[in-house]
């Protein structure tokens, strides 16, 4: 099975939580700058979530998906907020034809005073845990 990590992150909260999944299902993760063309079976599509929503990169990444293939996308993310923009990302993809898994992860990030050192060990174990679970269902 073909999977992929591409990630969107502003301070390297997402980076973190990204690279921990790939080298737990022996993977790579690239920044959705890298990402040009890519064709997988699984997709973890990971961002922050900023004020609400995603951010204005990941935005233009789903607009286009062009190049980009999957045949089924989990996401995942970082946020001091809500899951709420994860609802439209899903919607997104459902309409370019990519299936999203409702298993969503959604770990802790800092905002201002709050979640200092967040993710952190347990966060990423977390989501190593998550992303196993999937694989393996699948």
């Amino acid at each position: 099975m073909e999977i992929a990590i591409v990630y969107q992150s502003r301070k390297g909260k997402t980076k973190k939580v990204a690279e921990a999944i790939a080298k737990s299902l022996h993977s790579g993760a690239w920044s959705i700058e890298e990402v040009k063309e890519l064709k997988c079976d699984l997709l973890f599509l990971g961002t922050g979530v900023y004020f609400a929503g995603v951010g204005q990169k990941m935005e233009r990444f789903l607009a286009s998906l062009s190049g980009i293939s999957a045949k089924k996308a989990v996401i995942f993310g970082t946020s001091a907020g809500s899951k709420k923009p994860f609802f439209r990302m899903k919607k997104i993809l459902e309409e370019k034809g990519i299936p999203v898994d409702k298993r969503m992860l959604l770990l802790p990030g800092k905002w201002l005073m709050m979640n200092n050192g967040r993710p952190n060990g347990e966060d990423l174990v977390t989501a190593k845990v998550w992303a196993q679970g999937i694989v393996s269902e699948i």
